[in-house]
């Protein structure tokens, strides 16, 4: 029996999930395959498009700009919202975020905050730092496609998978 490995690894990854459905059947024709990424490139655009100001993917891109500052060990909510601002009003987005959404967009990424003498916080130990990673290869967020910064997690995630755009 033969056995698929159909994969797009550039694609975000609900994509890149379909691509393989869709793929996985067609073991020996790869000129079929070869035809799915085509079928699924303007969903790819639009997702990267929606990227460009989701709040998760910001979230996440904001959390991946603070991994790369080498020097916090945590990372307050407000601080976070800030960065999250500053790349929104970057790309020309004019609305307010507020911690208290992006502390429920933390959590539902499986991050959560603890409170300290400062706020809530999230602790940048090494595993939550890995995760903030596997998150931007994920949501493929725009830190990862434009390959912006390299470090020991960026190496390891990124090259996990063969990822075509590892910023590394």
């Amino acid at each position: 029996m033969l056995r698929s490995e159909f994969d797009l690894p550039g694609f975000v990854s609900p994509i890149r999930v379909l691509s393989r459905v869709l793929g996985a059947p067609i073991v020996d024709a790869p000129e079929l395959q070869a035809s799915i990424a085509s079928l699924l490139q303007n969903r790819q655009e639009e997702a990267t498009a929606d990227c460009w100001v989701d709040l998760r993917c910001v979230a996440i891109e904001a959390g991946l700009h603070h991994c790369h500052q080498g020097t916090e060990d945590r990372i307050h909510v407000g601080e976070l919202t800030r960065t999250v601002g500053v790349i929104l009003q970057g790309r020309g987005e004019t609305e307010a975020v507020e911690p208290r959404e992006i502390g429920a967009i933390l959590r539902s990424l499986g991050l959560t905050p603890k409170r300290d003498s400062r706020g809530f916080a999230i602790s940048l130990s090494d595993a939550t730092r890995r995760r903030i990673h596997e998150l931007a290869r994920e949501y493929q967020v725009a830190a990862v496609r434009e390959g912006l910064a390299a470090c020991t997690h960026c190496t390891a995630v990124f090259a996990a998978d063969g990822a075509a755009n590892d910023p590394g």
